[in-house]
């Protein structure tokens, strides 16, 4: 049996095997959401009351708030699943649907780094 290598560049429409890609893409974007939450609800210091949101390399430290400013961004990533998951689910195009959800997981997995780099950043202070 020889591999169909288009099938895997044209997303996944012809492996299917009887596995539901878009229920397991759905689900590894959740627990992405909540290993953001986990990660700032262990990692940043709470006995701080100022964290630092944001540095770049030229300026350094340019945004401080409170833990509170670090909690959107799980709030967001939620709201970017529940949308876009919504979005997707609306279509009948497996196509669309595929790449919606690919996107949301690409998404998710930025905002992911974002919050470990937002730890890193507050723990070598």
């Amino acid at each position: 049996m020889k591999f169909n290598w288009s099938a895997v560049l044209l997303g996944f429409s012809r492996l299917r095997f009887g596995i539901r890609w878009p229920q397991i893409i759905v689900i590894i974007t959740i627990a992405l959401v909540a290993a953001q939450a986990c990660a700032l609800y262990f990692g940043l210091p709470k006995n701080q009351t100022t964290i630092f949101l944001h540095y770049t390399v030229y300026f350094g430290i340019d945004r401080t708030g409170s833990l509170w400013d670090a909690a959107w961004i799980p709030c967001i990533g939620l709201g970017i699943v529940a949308l876009n998951t919504t979005l997707a689910y609306a279509t009948h195009l497996y196509r669309m649907r595929m790449t919606v959800l690919m996107l949301t997981a690409c998404c998710e997995l930025l905002l992911f780094i974002e919050s470990i780099l937002l730890v890193i950043i507050n723990q070598s202070v």
